[in-house]
């Protein structure tokens, strides 16, 4: 029978704790060995005692791990130390704030059974914010074994980047060491691209499996106080990507890196950051443009000049700024097409 560990990380949630900790409870139907890997990521707040409070007449099969960092370490080694103590052939990220749908992984499991050499299983998420699924639902259980197709798909929206909400093969994250990057932000971004350039195949299911809660004092509604952490953590994203670019998709790459070299800069023009971060962004901009044009690909880097003061001001216009994704695709289509020719 297979084994699977849900991790996890556990800092200032005791306004959603004890629901994720029942969610994990419901899970016992499902036809597997689970544990569960409670990080204490030296909470200040009282969520460890309200699992303890759940938990202490819990007389059934899943069997919950506990270990604490000596301080506060962020998210990314939360979910390291996780992975480390996991013992599963499986793990499934679970945010503290968040929770699971009571079929989550009896869906998933039974999904392996049709499926016994899959390397990722994926549900889709259901987010309370925008009251609809994260990403398009497919009809049936959908292979997905083309790499590049899968960062397309992520790319454009189809799939979401998020290391939560996925049953991953440990051994995959052992072996290639796919572990989060300690004190960045959005870190299941690079990790997320890293998955699937090392990984064979994933199975896609049309079900929501996982409720993301809309937490306003989560990193993503954090910016102004964040501001520089924020800036550093998206220039090593696009950095990451275009270091380990996938050639056959590389214009698609670029594009998607500059789509979050974009949100970056907006957010700058909102809350200031250091001169530091400042010169970090510019080299990333350069960066975009010098590949581009190296790369003989005159249309792509003229896009990426529209980066700059001050002709980035154009996507304050709201027609530009609401034909964004579309002029991206169409760009993206006339790159990939050029990409296959060069």
């Amino acid at each position: 029978m297979v084994k699977v560990s849900i991790i996890i990380p556990v800092y200032k949630v005791e306004q959603y704790i004890k629901r994720c900790i029942c969610s994990i409870l419901a899970q016992e139907s499902a036809n597997c060995n689970l544990e569960c890997v409670v990080v204490n990521d030296c909470t200040p707040d009282n969520s460890m005692e309200i699992i303890n409070g759940v938990l202490s007449d819990y007389d059934g099969n899943i069997h919950f791990v506990f270990c604490k960092h000596d301080v506060n370490r962020g998210l990314s080694e939360a979910r390291n130390t996780g992975i480390k103590k996991a013992t599963g052939d499986f793990v499934f990220f679970v945010d503290s704030d968040d929770y699971l749908s009571d079929d989550c992984l009896k869906l998933m499991i039974g999904a392996l059974e049709s499926y016994p050499g899959v390397d990722v299983v994926l549900g889709n998420a259901y987010s309370c914010k925008y009251g609809r699924p994260f990403f398009p639902p497919v009809s049936v259980p959908t292979l997905l074994t083309d790499k590049n197709d899968v960062l397309l798909k992520i790319f454009f929206a189809n799939l979401h980047f998020h290391a939560w909400n996925r049953l991953v093969r440990r051994d995959l994250i052992v072996n290639n060491d796919l572990y989060f990057v300690e004190g960045l932000l959005y870190e299941d971004m690079p990790w997320t691209y890293k998955l699937v350039t090392v990984m064979s195949s994933m199975l896609v299911l049309p079900n929501n499996t996982y409720i993301y809660e809309y937490n306003e004092n989560s990193i993503m509604n954090t910016t102004e106080a964040k501001i520089n952490r924020v800036v550093y953590s998206f220039c090593y994203i696009i950095n990451y990507i275009l270091d380990n670019i996938s050639k056959e998709i590389r214009s698609d790459c670029r594009i998607y890196c500059f789509g979050i070299l974009l949100r970056t800069i907006d957010m700058v023009s909102q809350f200031p950051c250091t001169d530091e971060m400042g010169r970090l962004l510019y080299k990333v901009k350069v960066r975009l443009v010098k590949e581009a044009l190296c790369s003989g690909r005159l249309l792509l880097s003229l896009f990426f000049i529209t980066g700059f003061k001050p002709i980035v001001n154009i996507y304050k216009i709201s027609v530009v700024r609401n034909q964004y994704h579309r002029m991206t695709v169409v760009l993206g289509g006339i790159e990939r097409v050029l990409d296959r020719i060069i």
